[in-house]
């Protein structure tokens, strides 16, 4: 479904960055293969990447992820306080930002990883962490 007024789309617009819409995941790599792109870049959605997409776009496909991914799959990523941060694995935007406030988290964040075939994982290449405050979001 293609959100009539999304924000990255009028973005785009404003900046001349062309924009392509591939409404079924399907023909995803139909579209792609002809683009040829340097990077694919997502804001979470891993769910339109096909498998054959992965395969043929490997190391070139960024995510952004409303949580704390860490390095390896058993690893823990420490929050700059030293208490354990939350990876949110599974979890889209709302839901995760939801979840570091009910879970009493200090800080809550977002990483920066190529997309791999173990979801919501892959290489990390930045973390961001905010600081939440007590009392400001009650």
């Amino acid at each position: 479904m293609i959100k009539p007024g999304a924000y990255g789309l009028v973005r785009a617009k404003r900046h001349d960055i062309p924009t392509k819409i591939c409404p079924k995941k399907e023909e995803l790599i139909t579209l792609l293969d002809k683009l040829n792109p340097a990077f694919i870049c997502l804001a979470g959605w891993k769910q339109i990447i096909t498998d054959d997409v992965l395969k043929a776009f490997s190391s070139r496909i960024l995510n952004t992820h409303p949580g704390l991914i860490p390095d390896t799959l058993d690893g823990i990523v420490l929050n700059p306080d030293g208490t354990k941060a939350i990876w949110n694995k599974g979890k889209m935007t709302d839901v995760a930002i939801k979840n570091f406030f009910d879970s009493k988290a200090t800080y809550a964040g977002c990483s920066n990883h190529f997309l791999s075939d173990e979801f919501d994982f892959g290489k990390v290449l930045g973390r961001c962490f905010e600081k939440i405050k007590k009392g400001r979001y009650d």
